[in-house]
């Protein structure tokens, strides 16, 4: 068992300009809002508690969730960058390991399950969630050593690399020293405080994942709903 979190407090921009104009974490992947959808597979991947930070306009995901009989704390903010969400979730989050997952990240719930298990037995700080399917117009790029060990997050020692961040993480409970460090350094993104950790030699590894798809645009979401379609 143990704490999730969802950050879900973007406004889905790229989503709306396309003319899509359901709120991101409501957006729906096979005629399930994502938000839920991630809420059920973090429940059945063993979240005996979950919360997530949810934009103001996407407020109708409490009533979601309640019908789903999914329970999930949720906090209504917008943000100024993914790191922000992530900071305003770490008061009922510090204090022991927990599950960090971006609400656009859809991904086969099995897998996830998998990662957990993974994640919960290494003695790494951190556990990245990665894929070699790549689909993303900015893809985080992650260079893996033998025994799976990250020795790059989107530096240029990273660029050759197949492997690429899917927005699901592992971070451990000795991590205050560096949410603070990053905090004075003005990050203001997830991408670049993983950089900083795995460049500050925090103990950083990775779980593969078959395929994750990072729903930002119309085409993600169309890749989305095809990868669900063959997992039911």
């Amino acid at each position: 068992m143990f704490r999730a979190a969802i950050l879900a407090a973007g406004e889905g921009s790229r989503l709306k300009a396309a003319g899509i104009a359901t709120p991101k974490a409501l957006v729906p992947v096979q005629g399930t809002p994502m938000i839920v959808r991630l809420a059920r597979q973090l429940r059945q991947a063993g979240a005996r508690e979950t919360h997530a930070i949810v934009h103001p306009d996407a407020e109708q995901a409490a009533a979601l969730l309640a019908a789903a009989e999914i329970p999930v704390r949720l906090q209504l903010a917008a943000t100024a960058g993914s790191f922000h969400s992530l900071c305003a979730l770490l008061p009922v989050l510090e204090g022991e390991p927990f599950l960090l997952s971006l609400v656009d990240s859809v991904f086969d719930g099995e897998e996830l399950g998998s990662f957990v298990q993974q994640a919960q037995a290494s003695s790494a700080e951190v556990v990245l969630g990665v894929t070699s399917f790549v689909d993303d117009e900015s893809p985080l790029r992650v260079r893996i050593e033998a025994g799976g060990v990250v020795s790059a997050v989107g530096t240029s020692a990273a660029e050759s690399s197949p492997y690429v961040t899917g927005g699901v993480y592992w971070l451990g409970s000795g991590l205050a020293p560096w949410f603070d460090r990053a905090r004075a350094q003005g990050i203001d993104r997830l991408r670049l405080f993983l950089s900083l950790l795995v460049e500050g030699g925090l103990p950083v590894a990775a779980h593969t994942f078959r395929r994750i798809v990072d729903v930002d645009t119309e085409h993600d979401l169309h890749v989305a709903q095809i990868l669900e379609a063959s997992h039911p």
